[in-house]
């Protein structure tokens, strides 16, 4: 999908040249970001946090996915079932990110952020709407404010649907500038479905976002 991974080029300007010693990569669209995770995969100094649909192209990503080394456990990855929508998300993002954030404590969050987990979009069978995509924004901005300056930076990514990618667009920044919005385009009209909150048991069980695991 890309020639050049520009999300870890940033975060490895940050810790060479810019003094940082701890960066955060969110990736939060459709398909498991399996090339960043492969850059910083024995890496002690970036988290990895992938929520993507799965199965789904490329294949990786699953919950045994953790790193190694020097970076075991600061890849975390949430493979989604298909059908999940703004429940599953924002719980995972309250359960299971957050938490994450708040133990890596890093200085910057870079953020890879694509539509194609929109209900509209063609690509993918994700049921996230425009509300939701605001939310998780919304929860990241008051984090970032609170542990790390408001530091955060987000990165464009896939989205095929052009209205529904509008109106992504629309609620990101209005959660970033934290103003009220509505959503044009509404909910999916078909039901969520609740098998992530099994996955989301066994990443717990799995001690993904335990305290007994070493993020750094």
């Amino acid at each position: 999908f890309c020639m050049l991974n520009n999300i870890a080029v940033a975060a490895e300007y940050l810790l060479q040249k810019e003094g940082a010693e701890r960066v955060a990569i969110l990736d939060l669209d459709l398909h498991h970001g399996n090339g960043t995770q492969d850059i910083f995969w024995d890496r002690g100094d970036v988290l990895y946090i992938s929520t993507h649909q799965y199965p789904h192209y490329p294949g990786t990503g699953g919950l045994n996915e953790v790193g190694a080394g020097s970076g075991d456990a600061a890849t975390a990855n949430f493979p989604m079932p298909p059908m999940s929508g703004d429940a599953a998300y924002r719980t995972v993002m309250d359960e299971a990110i957050l938490p994450l954030l708040d133990r890596f404590a890093p200085e910057m969050i870079l953020v890879s952020y694509g539509f194609d987990t929109h209900w509209r979009d063609p690509l993918g069978n994700i049921l996230l709407s425009a509300e939701g995509y605001r939310y998780l924004i919304s929860r990241l901005t008051e984090w970032a404010d609170q542990n790390c300056d408001g530091r955060m930076a987000l990165f464009l990514e896939g989205g095929y649907d052009l209205d529904a990618a509008a109106a992504c667009t629309q609620g990101v920044v209005a959660a970033l500038l934290g103003r009220e919005w509505e959503d044009p385009i509404g909910p999916s009209p078909q039901p969520e479905t609740e098998s992530w909150r099994a996955m989301l048991r066994e990443a717990l069980k799995r001690d993904v976002v335990g305290e007994s695991r070493r993020c750094a």
